[in-house]
């Protein structure tokens, strides 16, 4: 980000989730996010030179992708109660629109066009998910926690322009070499610890590490077009509760590290002076929050 620009993005998902037990080991999961996202900043309108300019915002909502997951335990839960690990396969199909467009205001006027790619609902790729998930109780009401996931998007890119690129003309065009939003893969993971501090009313704590980001590089397909590879390792308190058919559980991951990588389209303009470090402004949240709620049938 240069300096004298703030970028601020507010983006609430709402994600609607159904799964079903089909055995005792198997279950599977449908779930369809709802994305309200907004984006307030200088440069993407008036450009970077005119510091007196207010910064303008652009919004972005609607359903996000589809994703489904199976989930299968490798020992029986019933016989395994105090320690287990499962394994999944999922598919994330590209039902959120990747094109989303709003109106930028620039020293030529108004222009309508895609937003960023960072509050698009969705990212227009099929993307196939590998996850595991385990748990083992340590002693008493202390056990150990941890899960995983990696998303590949094979397709390199969706064909939607980029206008984040850097530098703009007068009328708040890019005047870049002519680039689309990548299709990226991404990852997480966590390990943790959990403490059930109340049996009787079903309270537990939590306190783990998070990782999770962007990779410069995709494990199949092409790694062209724009993107803002890195991640952000977190400390991530958190608190749950579970009542009969009743579960709540809130979580707040706060950033302790940030690392903004390179893109290979960065490295490769890295000698260019007029495009050096620019053409991809970049910011990281300084926390997040996270609650779900769910009820067995």
């Amino acid at each position: 980000m240069a300096p004298g620009e703030q970028v601020i993005n507010e983006i609430h998902t709402l994600d609607l989730a159904i799964g079903y037990a089909v055995t005792e080991r198997l279950g599977i999961t449908l779930d369809l996010p709802l994305v309200f996202g907004r984006r307030t900043t200088r440069e993407e309108h008036m450009g970077m030179m005119d510091f007196s300019q207010p910064q303008y915002t652009t919004r972005a909502h609607g359903i996000g992708d589809l994703r489904l997951t199976g989930d299968y335990w490798l020992w029986n839960p019933s016989e395994h109660p105090h320690g287990n690990v499962s394994v999944g396969l999922g598919l994330k199909l590209p039902t959120g629109a990747d094109d989303k467009r709003d109106n930028f205001t620039t020293p030529g006027g108004i222009v309508d066009r895609p937003v960023d790619p960072s509050i698009q609902p969705g990212d227009g790729g099929v993307g196939f998910i590998v996850q595991v998930q385990g748990f083992r109780q340590l002693i008493g009401h202390l056990s150990l926690y941890g899960n995983a996931m990696y998303m590949l998007n094979p397709r390199e890119d969706n064909g939607v322009r980029s206008f984040s690129m850097k530098p703009l003309d007068a009328n708040g065009e890019a005047v870049h070499r002519d680039h689309v939003n990548s299709v990226t893969d991404q990852y997480l993971a966590r390990l943790g610890l959990n403490y059930v501090l109340w049996p009787q009313a079903g309270l537990s704590l939590s306190l783990g590490g998070r990782i999770e980001g962007i990779p410069v590089r995709d494990l199949a397909g092409g790694d062209g077009g724009f993107r803002r590879p890195g991640y952000t390792i977190s400390i991530e308190p958190g608190v749950s509760w579970v009542q009969g058919r009743h579960q709540l559980a809130v979580t707040a991951p706060v950033a302790v590290e940030r690392n903004r990588q390179r893109s290979l389209a960065e490295r490769a303009y890295r000698d260019d002076p007029n495009e050096m470090l620019r053409i991809y402004p970049a910011s990281f949240a300084d926390w997040n929050l996270f609650a779900s709620y769910s009820y067995r049938f």
